[in-house]
């Protein structure tokens, strides 16, 4: 699937940062500092990732300067669930005109329109569900799977499986996903995660 040639994207990543507001209003402010599956981060700076993927969205719509792809922003207070119901007000603003879904943006992956950079967003913040959820002990399986599915086939046509040996692309091998696994789980064997990671 050519994520450039979906009609409108942007009601998909709206679910997806509604679904990561719930996640995140459920985690005791204990559980921040958390282990996630991504192993370079924390719960706290995994929701801070995704606070920063939609900050340049907005930007990016805006045409101001993004925040760097590295950066990792914080919610004042801790209080994700805030913060990312203020990022889906934002980016519902700054991407209002139609008129941006065909605009050009320079992603990491190279330039796409901006249905593909909102369906790459998507992507992103769906996979980073599963990452947390796990973190915080929570079940996966009544996570959106329609979301799974879309950031399957966007992955799937950024980074097809057979890429991913090389260097400039951010994903891990394919692993086996355990029978009976549920379509997140299945997601994230695809990313390359370890699909029985666990919470300690």
């Amino acid at each position: 699937m050519d994520p450039s040639s979906i009609p409108d994207t942007r009601p998909l990543y709206d679910r997806a940062l509604a679904q990561l507001r719930a996640i995140a209003a459920s985690a005791a402010p204990e559980r921040l500092d958390a282990p996630t599956p991504c192993t370079e981060w924390t719960v706290r700076e995994l929701l801070g990732h995704t606070l920063t993927v939609a900050d340049r969205l907005a930007a990016m719509a805006e045409g101001a300067e993004p925040p760097p792809f590295d950066a990792i922003a914080t919610a004042p207070g801790d209080d994700f669930a805030a913060a990312f119901a203020d990022r889906a007000e934002r980016v519902r603003a700054t991407w209002a005109d139609d008129a941006v879904l065909d605009r050009t943006f320079t992603l990491p992956f190279g330039d796409w329109n901006g249905r593909a950079s909102i369906a790459v967003a998507a992507s992103d913040a769906c996979m980073h569900a599963w990452d947390a959820a796990r973190a915080l002990g929570q079940s996966t399986e009544g996570l959106d799977a329609e979301l799974a599915e879309l950031a399957r086939e966007v992955v799937g046509a950024l980074a097809p499986p057979e890429s991913r040996t090389e260097e400039h692309v951010p994903f891990d091998p394919v692993r086996e996903a355990p029978e009976g696994a549920d379509t997140y789980t299945r997601l994230a064997a695809w990313m390359g995660r370890d699909p029985e990671w666990a919470a300690a």
